[in-house]
């Protein structure tokens, strides 16, 4: 698939993985290969005709029958393959491969031929234009900027994590030690994860009081139901609330 928002890749899969070095090596030697404009033959043999075996393949399958056909790229390769090809090299244009990666012990490398190579870099340039709209900085400096944010996120949202906990030990705090002694307590926080509602319930420990904390809006941030109880006799109350409550705000 090409398109302004999406270039379709093509990749193959190899035994182990290569090094960049290798890559750049194959590109550049592929771009010369197009640069020389050779021809691309393809002559069909019967099966058994020694011609075959000057061809590189992994062998026909035990019970194939009919012709095989045999591309030949004079001084590069001479291979069998079934596919549409071109009849000179210079139609390929140019090659580029983007890179490669490791999945599952399975080592992929992608890459783009002809027109996709220019509808790549299109969608790279616009996506560089953009951010550095966002960014409001050059180019060269997007990668800098952007570890320079994330770094920053990451402190941000170890402080926020600090604050959460502190709120929550207060909180609970003065609900175990309200007066006269809470049955329950309802709690709704908008800006609030998991580390407020684990340090809340933490906190609370084994006090006999029913905890129902709601986070979160359903809008601009998930939202989340919690309902405890450390009273073995309250199970059914928990329960019912629990199915009352994901009904009533439309949750599971």
């Amino acid at each position: 698939q090409t398109s302004a928002a999406k270039v379709g890749v093509s990749y193959i899969e190899l035994d182990k993985p290569v090094t960049q070095a290798t890559l750049a090596a194959v590109q550049n030697r592929c771009n010369e290969v197009i640069r020389e404009a050779l021809p691309v033959t393809v002559v069909t043999y019967n099966v058994g005709d020694p011609e075959l075996d000057k061809a590189h393949t992994r062998g026909l399958p035990g019970d194939h029958t009919g012709p095989v056909r045999v591309v030949t790229i004079p001084g590069v390769d001479t291979n069998l393959c079934c596919g549409t090809h071109v009849s000179c090299t210079s139609q390929l244009q140019m090659a580029h491969i983007i890179g490669s990666e490791t999945k599952k012990n399975k080592h992929y490398v992608y890459f783009l031929f002809g027109g996709r190579v220019s509808a790549y870099l299109r969608c790279c340039t616009e996506r560089e234009a953009r951010l550095t709209k966002i960014l409001n900085n050059a180019a060269e400096e997007h990668i800098q900027l952007v570890d320079k944010m994330q770094k920053t996120l990451k402190i941000s949202k170890r402080s926020i994590s600090g604050f959460q906990k502190e709120v929550a030990k207060y909180e609970a705090l003065a609900i175990k030690d309200a007066r006269p002694p809470k049955s329950f307590c309802f709690i709704h926080r908008k800006d609030v994860d998991m580390d407020y509602i684990n340090t809340f319930l933490t906190e609370i420990g084994d006090k006999d009081i029913l905890v129902i904390i709601v986070t979160g809006d359903g809008k601009e941030s998930p939202s989340q139901l919690v309902i405890n109880s450390t009273d073995k006799n309250k199970t059914d109350i928990v329960d019912k609330a629990g199915k009352r409550l994901c009904e009533l705000l439309e949750g599971k």
